[in-house]
């Protein structure tokens, strides 16, 4: 738990730094929002069993830009993947710092193959094969932007308070117990 605790502090101080120092397109006058929407994101990880990373504008929609940190649940074995859940990729013998980490939806798993599409879908742009690592599944993505969360889980609608992550991730936890 401490190594936890150390991990977030790190990510928080490196995340503050970007947003003060202008790094991935925020703006001074929202660095407020966004370090408001880095403690949301803190306290659904904490709540729960959660981790948080940092994921730039990977998550973002082509209408509106976005940056965003993640409540990654972890995976421990393809069983546990579903269709509808959102996988965070580190591709393998990547080159490029910024373009290492993809998202990709789940669509179909049979026979031990998974099959995967963008996330957010892109029209006209089609990856047959990705060779990556999976890093862990997004539940909730926190907007550094809007502070807007949004839970990714399969089934579950999209926008929710921090409240509403909050119960929802200490829920999960006492049903695990």
């Amino acid at each position: 738990m401490k190594l936890f605790h150390y991990l977030m502090a790190v990510m928080t101080l490196s995340i503050t730094g970007m947003v003060s120092a202008n790094a991935g397109g925020i703006s001074p006058d929202k660095a407020d929002v966004a370090l408001a929407a880095i403690q949301s994101a803190k306290s659904v990880a904490f709540a729960g069993r959660g981790e948080l990373l940092a994921v730039g504008s990977l998550l973002a929609h082509e209408a509106a830009s976005s940056n965003s940190v993640v409540v990654l649940d972890r995976v421990e074995r393809s069983a546990d993947l579903k269709p509808g859940m959102v996988l965070v990729l580190e591709k393998l013998e990547c080159n490029n710092p910024e373009g290492c980490l993809i998202a990709r939806r789940v669509t179909e798993i049979r026979g031990g193959k998974v099959e995967t599409e963008p996330y957010p879908t892109i029209e006209g742009l089609l990856f047959t094969e990705v060779k990556a690592s999976v890093i862990g599944v997004i539940a909730y993505a926190v907007d550094l932007n809007t502070n807007t969360i949004r839970d990714l889980r399969p089934g579950h609608r999209e926008a929710i308070s921090v409240e509403e992550a909050i119960a929802q991730e200490r829920k999960l936890v006492v049903d695990a117990n």
